[in-house]
C-alpha cells in the first residue's frame, strides 16, 4: 500500500520475509504429529501394561510441549502479515520493499479521519458556559466558503499549568475527508442568546464610578443622561472563541 490509500480493518498492509518461519511452522507440525502417534501407541501399552506410568506421561507432556511449540511458531508468522487494525487511510508508510524492519519501529501509520478533533483551550470565565454536546461552528483556513459543524466532546476539569486556559475538544464529522489532520481551524460556541434588548456599541457609553450611562437625544433636541440597569454589555448572539 502506498501513503493515502484506504484500508478498511483488517486489510493486507505488508508481508516480511517469511521463508523461514515457513519451514519452521512445516517442522513444528511434522514433530507434533510424531508426538502424537507415539502418546497413541504408548496409551495402547500403557493399558496393556507394557509400559510404566512414567513413559505414558512423558508422551503426553511431549506432545504438550510441541503443541506451544507450533503455536508460538505460528504466531510468529501471521504477525508477519502486518494488517491494518482499523478502518482507515494510510497516512505514512516508514519502511520501503526490501528493508529490514525491527520489534518496535513504525512500519504504518493508518488514521481514521471520520472524525477529527479539534483541541485548544479557553479562559475561565468562558469555560463555566461550556458543556460536552454544545454545537460548534469550525472555520478551516483551507477552506474559506466552507464552514463545518461540530460538537464539544470533552470539557478539562483543571487547567494548564502552563497557558491557564482549559482544554476544550471539538469532534468534527468528516465523512468525505475533506478534512485532514493538522489543518488549523478556529471554533465558535453559541453559549448564550438575549431577545427583545436594545442593542449599544461600548463606545456609545461613558463609564463612571464603575456604572455606565448613556445620552439620549429627546425633544427638542436635548440630551438626557439614563444610568444603564446593570454594569455590563447585552449582545443579541454571545459567542466564545
Amino acid at each position: 500500500v502506498e501513503d493515502g490509500d484506504r484500508v478498511k480493518e483488517g486489510d493486507l498492509l505488508a508481508k516480511l520475509g517469511t521463508a523461514s518461519l515457513e519451514a519452521q511452522v512445516r517442522q513444528a507440525r511434522v514433530s507434533l504429529e510424531i508426538a502424537r502417534r507415539n502418546l497413541a501407541r504408548n496409551t495402547k501399552l500403557q493399558e496393556e501394561g507394557a509400559i510404566s506410568d512414567k513413559i505414558y506421561q512423558d508422551s503426553i507432556s511431549d506432545v504438550q510441549l510441541k503443541e506451544a511449540s507450533l503455536d508460538v511458531i505460528e504466531t510468529q508468522f501471521r504477525n508477519a502479515h502486518l494488517k491494518s487494525p482499523i478502518a482507515g487511510v494510510v497516512a505514512f508508510r516508514h519502511l520501503e520493499v526490501g528493508e529490514m524492519a525491527s520489534p518496535g519501529r513504525t512500519a504504518f501509520t493508518v488514521m481514521d479521519t471520520s472524525v477529527l478533533y479539534l483541541k485548544t483551550g479557553v479562559s475561565e470565565d468562558q469555560v463555566a458556559r461550556l458543556r460536552k454536546g454544545q454545537t460548534v461552528s469550525v472555520a478551516v483556513s483551507a477552506f474559506p466558503n466552507h464552514p463545518f459543524k461540530g460538537v464539544v466532546g470533552r470539557v478539562g476539569v483543571a487547567a494548564d499549568d502552563m497557558s491557564k486556559l482549559f482544554p476544550i475538544e471539538v469532534h468534527i464529522p468528516n465523512p468525505s475527508g475533506i478534512l485532514r489532520p493538522g489543518m488549523v481551524g478556529r471554533g465558535r460556541i453559541l453559549v448564550e442568546t438575549v431577545e427583545s434588548v436594545f442593542v449599544i456599541p461600548l463606545g456609545a457609553t461613558l463609564e463612571e464610578k464603575g456604572r455606565r450611562s448613556i445620552f439620549v437625544v429627546g425633544k427638542e433636541n436635548t440630551a438626557r443622561r439614563i444610568l444603564l440597569p446593570e454594569p455590563r454589555i447585552h449582545v443579541k448572539n454571545l459567542l466564545a472563541d
